[in-house]
Formats: structure tokens, C-alpha cells, sequence
């Protein structure tokens, strides 16, 4: 059989054009003030703000919150004078 304008192992171009619902997904700008989260009284309440600022996020977001709550964390440390 011979199938016209598909190469070996690659697509047809057009194709992707006559699937239904096929559309670039939309990524939603997000932007969290930092100065912000590192401004709150404890663990807890910026937890909860980063939890409040991706209630919209469909995909799954607990990795990225515990990751950018440890940054966090750390930068805190650094703005934190040390005691000598």
C-alpha cells in the first residue's frame, strides 16, 4: 500500500490539523512576590499562601510547593543576621 505524504516513520503534517480539540495548551503566568512569602510569621502561614496562590493549578503541585517553601526557608536563613 502506499500512503501519500507519509514518510517512513514520520507523521503527516496536515494531520494534527484534523484531530479534533488538538490546541497548544494555554500555560497560565503565575507570579509569586517572594518578598512576600518571606515576610510571614511562620512555616504554616507560608504554606498556606502558596497553597491559596495555585488553587487554579490542575496539575499536581505538591512537589513545587514543598521545593520552593524549602528556598524559602533558606533564604530566610540568609537574611537572618548570624550571632557571633
Amino acid at each position: 500500500q502506499s500512503y501519500k505524504g507519509l514518510q517512513p516513520g514520520g507523521v503527516d503534517p496536515g494531520a494534527t490539523k484534523q484531530l479534533p480539540n488538538c490546541q497548544e495548551e494555554v500555560i497560565p503566568e503565575l507570579e509569586i512576590d517572594m518578598d512576600e512569602l518571606l515576610d510571614m510569621e511562620s512555616d504554616d502561614v507560608q504554606a498556606a499562601r502558596v497553597k491559596e496562590l495555585l488553587v487554579d493549578c490542575y496539575k499536581p503541585t505538591e512537589a513545587f510547593n514543598s521545593g520552593l517553601l524549602d528556598k524559602i526557608r533558606g533564604m530566610q536563613k540568609l537574611r537572618t543576621p548570624q550571632k557571633k
